[in-house]
C-alpha cells in the first residue's frame, strides 16, 4: 500500500505533466492490474498516516472540521431517541445515480430499518454490494461515538459523477495544486480546477436536476422512515 501511495504523490511542478508524472502512473496501472480495481481502491481511499503530502492523509490528531462536527453533534443532536442521518456525496457509482451507502448505527435492527426505509437500493461496504469501499472514519461514526444509545439509521447518499480514473486523477491534480500551489502557472490552476469541478460538482444543468430529484426522494424516505417509528 505504501508503495501505490508514494506513486499517487506528486513531485516537482514540470512532473505533473512530463515523464515522471507517466512513470508513476504506470506504476499505479500495474497495481490496478495485479490486485484488481476493488482492492486499489481500498488501499487508497481507506486512508493513510505515513505521507503527510499525499492522499487521505487521516493526520497526527483531530483535525478543525473533525472537532467542529462532533462539536455540532454534542450542541444540535444531543437528548434525541431516533436519528436520521444522511451523508451527503458525490463521485462514485454511475452518472447521475444515487445510491444509498448503509453507515450505521449499532443496534442490531440498524440495516433492517435502513432497508426498510430506502428499499432494496441500500447497499453495504462491508459486503461488497456498494461502490465505496468500507470507511472506518465516516462521519456517522462520530454520531455513533458522540451519541451512545440513540438509535441511528445512518447513510451516505452517493452520486454518481465520472469513471473512478477520471475522479482519481481529480484528486491528484487537487493534491498536487495543494502542495505546489506558489510555483503553479494560472493555466494549469485553471486546469485543475476544472478537473475537480467536473468530477463532484459537473456544472450540467441535467446532472443537477437529476440529483436535485433523486436526494429529495432519499430525504423524503428517511423522514417517512423516522416518522413511521
Amino acid at each position: 500500500m505504501d508503495v501505490l501511495l508514494h506513486h499517487l504523490r506528486r513531485g516537482p511542478r514540470a512532473d505533473w505533466e512530463g515523464p515522471a508524472h507517466a512513470a508513476a502512473d504506470e506504476r499505479i496501472f500495474a497495481h490496478l492490474a495485479a490486485a484488481g480495481e476493488r482492492a486499489t481502491q481500498l488501499a487508497i481511499t481507506a486512508g493513510q498516516y505515513h505521507h503527510p503530502d499525499g492522499l487521505f492523509y487521516g493526520g497526527a490528531e483531530p483535525c478543525w472540521s473533525n472537532t467542529t462536527w462532533r462539536s455540532i453533534i454534542r450542541e444540535h443532536l444531543t437528548g434525541y431517541d431516533r436519528i436520521a442521518y444522511l451523508d451527503l456525496h458525490t463521485g462514485l457509482g454511475a452518472r447521475g445515480a444515487a445510491e444509498p451507502i448503509f453507515r450505521g448505527g449499532e443496534d442490531p435492527a440498524a440495516f433492517d430499518r435502513a432497508r426498510a426505509w430506502y428499499e432494496p437500493a441500500l447497499t453495504d461496504s462491508d459486503d461488497g454490494t456498494s461502490s465505496s469501499t468500507r470507511i472506518g472514519g465516516n462521519s456517522a461514526r462520530a454520531l455513533m461515538d458522540e451519541l451512545p444509545g440513540t438509535e441511528l439509521t445512518a447513510i451516505t447518499l452517493e452520486f454518481g459523477t465520472q469513471d473512478a480514473i477520471t475522479v482519481l486523477r481529480a484528486l491528484q491534480a487537487d493534491n498536487w495544486l495543494w502542495l505546489h500551489r506558489a510555483e503553479a502557472a494560472e493555466e494549469q490552476v485553471a486546469r485543475v480546477a476544472g478537473l475537480v469541478r467536473a468530477a463532484f460538482d459537473p456544472p450540467e444543468e441535467t446532472w443537477r436536476a437529476e440529483i436535485l430529484d433523486r436526494g429529495l426522494a432519499g430525504i423524503t424516505a428517511a423522514v417517512t422512515g423516522l416518522a413511521a417509528g
